[in-house]
């Protein structure tokens, strides 16, 4: 059985308690039913979705209008797919098999304007740093932070191996002494447990390097993934910003050039998509 992730926190909302209770009805809807993968875009069959949700067409034709405006959902009614703009934050992860779920539902996508909008956040969320590749640049300071820790390993060896030496040469206790300290100061730090940041340490790491990353999605990322980076444990939340930082300047431009383009649908799809044109960049989900 499939299940959905959904953050019970939405009920306490503004935006829920802006709902009225048949559009709260059919946001739950929309999150729930059977075309839902992990992707969180699908093509909305009308027809299924009458017969499920006992709304006649035009009453639900009204509610996607109301999702869209509301900034919930983008809806191209030339493929009649639907994506859910927030579903990334609680069910996407860098799991192996959601990851390969992910991959295969890009596959099926056949609106332009969606998967603009799918690839840009995940990259801005760092599991993907271009269209249906993973994330090389996490893979890379994954290995990076590996082979940080066999060094280490190695070198508290060469200091055991140090400390006995200078244990057993008389002559040279002062020498040992410093060493022992010397070791005891690296066991401190390899020892400390990381603590993540606040959100005012982290905007105010953010305005210090005047960068364009979301403070706000940035810990909620991190701490939705256990401040997890792959399979390794995350030490240093700012090398972590500026990694992001990178990956934000490499696709600036091409995020920049692509949003102009999508915030103009095709003239079959322009009727229903109307709503989204002014409506504010939503890339960080």
């Amino acid at each position: 059985m499939t299940y959905s992730k959904i953050e019970r926190s939405f009920w306490e909302t503004d935006e829920a308690r802006e709902l009225t209770p048949e559009e709260k009805y059919f946001w739950m809807y929309l999150q729930t039913n059977a075309n839902v993968n992990t992707l969180g875009c699908y093509a909305f069959r009308m027809r299924k979705a009458v017969d499920e949700t006992g709304y006649n067409k035009d009453t639900l034709e009204k509610l996607l209008d109301i999702m869209i405006q509301r900034g919930m959902i983008l809806y191209d009614a030339a493929t009649r797919e639907v994506f859910l703009l927030h579903w990334g934050k609680t069910n996407w992860n860098r799991q192996t098999a959601t990851l390969r779920a992910i991959k295969a539902d890009l596959k099926e996508i056949r609106s332009e304007m969606i998967k603009f909008k799918i690839n840009t956040q995940l990259e801005k969320s760092g599991i993907f740093t271009k269209e249906g590749e993973n994330d090389k640049v996490s893979e890379e300071n994954d290995k990076a932070e590996n082979a940080e820790i066999a060094e280490k390993t190695a070198n508290k060896g060469n200091n055991r191996e140090q400390s006995g030496t200078n244990g057993n040469n008389q002559g040279g206790e002062g020498e040992g002494e410093g060493e022992g300290e010397k070791k005891k100061e690296k066991e401190k730090r390899s020892k400390c447990v990381f603590t993540p940041p606040t959100l005012e340490e982290v905007q105010a790491y953010c305005k210090e390097r005047g960068n364009r990353i979301d403070p706000q999605y940035f810990l909620d990322y991190y701490t939705s993934t256990g401040w997890m980076r792959g399979k390794v444990k995350l030490k240093d939340w700012k090398a972590a910003v500026r990694t992001w930082e990178r990956q934000d300047a490499k696709w600036q431009g091409q995020t920049d050039d692509r949003q102009q383009g999508a915030s103009a649908p095709g003239a079959a799809a322009a009727a229903k998509n109307k709503a989204l044109i002014n409506r504010r960049d939503l890339a960080g989900g």
